[in-house]
């Protein structure tokens, strides 16, 4: 019985244990130990690894790990080095000691945040080496060390049991998968390999870790200390639309038929949090191999997906991994090494790490190191056996990327918890009231009741005791009115006070939480002079508690309020009768706050159609924007153009349509490469809270020209 009890106070304890999680990166430490239950195909007794798992935690949710694992006592009945030669090689079986090392990696995602109970999902994949002996052909006496390596992949499905806020308990089913040849010794007798279909065998496993955590913070319980974080993280108040326009360079290995090239084009995506993002990818080869240029071939482009997982928050210059995958198109039309016939399109991974170097929040500068995996020639991906198979290119990639959602507005979280607080206060204080007076109306009431009594019964000395409680009651209670009604009895906060209080606590919010995710501390202590201010605030609300308790009861109910409500909200407000144009601010001498997207006809030496993009930067208190132009031209010959301009806007504040015109230089695709100004006219209106725009570009005096239309973000 007493066991019984230990063990409902511990697993009631256990789901007791606090919900609160880590956020921002973590460094993971995990022993792991598993157990796998090989395919029947195979003569390779059930076995179990031990090992460990080291990675990164990118928040609650999303994990990137390696891992390393071997094999205890593993035993395994082997086909005779001689097999392939002899018509009995089914009864030359050899018993043999496996030794079995597996290492790679995994991406594992938590389904459910902050909970003590969360599954889990991992895909990932790496190599296991097998090491056996066997007799020699020549001296059956003699054993020979055989060394056999591997690729696989691997799924799991799992769940994590939360035991402190930095240690979980994991258990997890997962299913290890990989190819095999005739040249695998450990295939049973019976198996037949399939000649035109894949000889891809599962294997499934049962893993059981414990996960360290360190490092990070705890994750926010409210909605202020979350707007601070994400206000000195990168600024935005949620996911973040990304666009990265840039280049590309492939070194392929040196047995690939394909050249050495340049790539243009783009990537676009979503980042979930300031750590985590998505990205598809679309690059074009150059027309001229290995040599960089904007005009772009057709023979040969890349396109794929990738994650980007950040080291740190995005406060400065911030170190990334980056993991994908892709295909390589490679079209007839392609001239290889030697003249030899163009090689098979074919899929990749991709690995790697790269820099961000923020130039404001909504714009910053990268580039990444990454290697290409892809299968040797003649091989497909889908029957990669070993690694010998894989060849490693080297790609570096480098642009812009652009920012694109919703700022962070910690005054207006502040507000809204500030009035929050101010509301429950007064409620609070109002039932307070209220209840007080309801308990002397009750009693007040039964004096009465009893002073009827004792009138009928015509006890005179009674009546009277009762009468003078009465009127030392009614007297409480005039003075309760009184004291609410004359502000000099009634330490009352005024809205200047509460204007003032809040100010001040912004100030200090703000200088606390700046040192609370620069320096990462555990605590901030709040300063001496705020401390004072909020015990003055607390003792002026006792004494108005006190003085109302001695006070009394009124006779008739009412509702209280101690802290005056707020009757207008502080904004900044235009002067009437200028005109603001939308997204533009002050104070600043650049500052990102729109970016648009086009498309149009381009026509002059040659004709294409182009799409691209454009940022505008306000310059300075002025009507003047700097704006930076991209865009691809799709036509007999695909091209690249870049310029960057300085356009004026013709603000009025009743025109429907508002003109601009800007002024630059550039590089512009055409049937040659032009260089050379750049004129612009046009005129935009506003259209669901952007801008909807046409105008007319003249790119090196009429060589190449433009008419596009567009639509403007506004933010």
């Amino acid at each position: 019985m007493k066991k019984k009890i230990v063990f409902i106070v511990l697993f009631a304890s256990f789901f007791t244990i606090g919900k609160s999680q880590l956020k921002d990166v973590t460094f993971t430490l995990s022993p792991m130990i598993e157990h796998t239950w090989w395919n029947d195909n195979l003569t390779i007794d059930n076995s179990t690894f031990w090992g460990g798992r080291v990675g990164f935690g990118f928040g609650p949710m999303f994990e990137v790990r390696g891992y390393y694992q071997r094999s205890l006592d593993v035993q395994a009945t082997l086909r005779s080095i001689d097999w392939k030669v002899t018509d009995d090689w089914a009864e030359k079986m050899v018993g043999s000691h496996v030794d079995m090392q597996r290492y790679g990696g995994e991406l594992k995602l938590n389904l459910i945040k902050n909970r003590i109970f969360s599954p889990y999902f991992t895909v990932g994949g790496g190599v296991q080496r097998f090491t056996y002996q066997l007799p020699s052909k020549e001296d059956p006496l003699a054993l020979l060390d055989i060394k056999e390596e591997q690729l696989f992949g691997a799924l799991g499905l799992g769940a994590k049991f939360r035991l402190s806020d930095r240690l979980d308990f994991t258990l997890e089913a997962k299913n290890n998968f990989f190819n095999v040849s005739d040249q695998s010794y450990y295939l049973n007798p019976n198996y037949v390999l399939k000649e035109d279909e894949n000889n891809r065998l599962h294997n499934w496993a049962a893993v059981a870790s414990l996960d360290f955590y360190l490092g990070g913070m705890k994750a926010d319980d409210d909605e202020l200390s979350r707007a601070y974080a994400r206000l000195f993280s990168d600024g935005f108040s949620g996911m973040k639309f990304v666009l990265e326009p840039g280049g590309v360079y492939v070194d392929f290995h040196d047995t690939s038929l394909l050249t050495d090239q340049y790539f243009l084009g783009a990537s676009a995506g979503i980042d979930f949090s300031s750590l985590v993002g998505i990205r598809a990818f679309y690059y074009q080869a150059t027309e001229e191999p290995g040599k960089p240029s904007l005009d772009l071939g057709k023979n040969l482009a890349m396109y794929g997906g990738n994650l980007i997982a950040r080291l740190n928050q995005p406060r400065g210059v911030t170190p990334y991994l980056l993991l994908g995958a892709g295909y390589m198109n490679v079209k007839e039309g392609y001239v290889v090494r030697g003249n030899l016939p163009a090689p098979p399109s074919s899929l990749f991974a991709m690995g790697g790490a790269g820099l961000e170097i923020p130039l404001s929040r909504y714009m910053a500068l990268h580039g990444s190191v990454n290697a290409l995996f892809s299968p040797e020639r003649g091989t497909d991906a889908a029957e990669v056996l070993n690694p010998s198979q894989v060849k490693t290119s080297l790609m570096y990639q480098a642009g812009l990327r652009f920012n694109l959602g919703k700022a962070v507005d910690t005054d207006i979280a502040y507000r809204e918890v500030t009035q929050r607080a101010v509301h429950e206060e007064r409620e609070y204080s109002n039932e307070q009231i209220n209840q007080l007076r309801a308990e002397y109306q009750e009693q007040i009431a039964m004096l009465n009741a009893e002073l009827d009594s004792v009138t009928q019964a015509q006890d005179y000395t009674r009546a009277a005791e009762i009468m003078r409680e009465r009127e030392a009651v009614d007297y409480s209670l005039q003075h309760l009115d009184t004291s609410l009604a004359d502000g000099s009895t009634l330490v009352r906060m005024t809205e200047d006070d509460l204007n003032r209080l809040v100010n001040d606590v912004i100030r200090e919010t703000r200088r606390s939480a700046y040192d609370y995710y620069t320096s990462q501390a555990a605590v901030v202590e709040p300063s001496r002079e705020l401390t004072d201010r909020l015990d003055d605030l607390e003792r002026k609300l006792d004494r108005n508690f006190v003085q109302m308790s001695q006070a009394g009861q009124a006779t008739t109910p009412s509702t209280t309020t101690v802290i005056s409500d707020r009757t207008t909200a502080t904004r900044d407000i235009a002067p009437r009768g200028d005109a603001v144009s939308p997204g533009r601010v002050e104070g600043r001498f650049f500052k990102l706050n729109r970016l648009s997207v086009f498309t149009g006809l381009g026509f002059g030496d040659m004709t294409a159609w182009n799409v691209g993009g454009r940022g505008y930067l306000q310059i300075g208190d002025t009507e003047l924007d700097f704006v930076p132009e991209f865009y691809v031209g799709m036509g007999d010959k695909n091209g690249l153009g870049l310029s960057g301009n300085v356009v004026y806007n013709f603000l009025q504040s009743d025109s429907f349509v508002r003109p601009y015109v800007g002024l630059g230089l550039g590089i512009f695709h055409g049937k040659n490469v032009h260089y050379g100004t750049n004129v612009i006219i046009g005129a935009d209106i506003q259209f669901l809270g952007g801008n909807l725009f046409a105008d007319y570009s003249c790119r090196k005096w009429f060589k190449q020209n433009q008419l596009a239309v567009g639509y403007r973000f506004v933010f």
